[in-house]
């Protein structure tokens, strides 16, 4: 597995996501893995809603995977969270997300979970992590 710091180290899971979502058909405009502590990011989709707003996946560390919606290049206005865990597979976070743009929410929440604590050292988290930058998608 290849040496990657700390604030990179989720990079490679937002990019698996963003691979899994093209895969599945839903285009990605763009993502970033923010760097700052908790590490987090977002993968902006191609498609726009109906009012031209731009349709989102965003992560963070403690939190997990929610989809939002808000206006071009402005923050975001609706927030749904999605999945179960913090970090779950990348199929898991495709298939919320094709829920959400079809206008289903039966399956996502407008209250986050809290999974863990970023200054927790001592989880396994990192390990999890770090397996997707040994993966061959990321």
């Amino acid at each position: 597995m290849p040496e990657i710091p700390y604030h990179k180290a989720h990079e490679p899971c937002i990019k698996a996501v963003a691979i899994a979502l093209d895969a599945a058909g839903i285009g990605v405009g763009s993502w970033f893995a923010d760097a700052n502590d908790p590490r987090d990011g977002c993968i902006v989709l191609s498609e726009h809603d109906e009012d031209d707003d731009e349709l989102c996946a965003a992560w963070d560390e403690e939190k997990g995977w929610f989809y939002g919606i808000g206006p071009e290049s402005g923050e975001i206005q609706i927030i749904w969270w999605i999945c179960d865990d913090v970090l779950p597979e990348p199929a898991d976070v495709v298939a919320d997300i094709q829920r959400c743009v079809a206008g289903d929410y039966s399956q996502a929440t407008l209250d986050h979970g809290y999974y863990r604590d970023f200054e927790d050292e001592d989880d396994g988290f990192e390990e999890l992590l770090r397996a997707y930058a040994g993966s061959s998608d990321a």
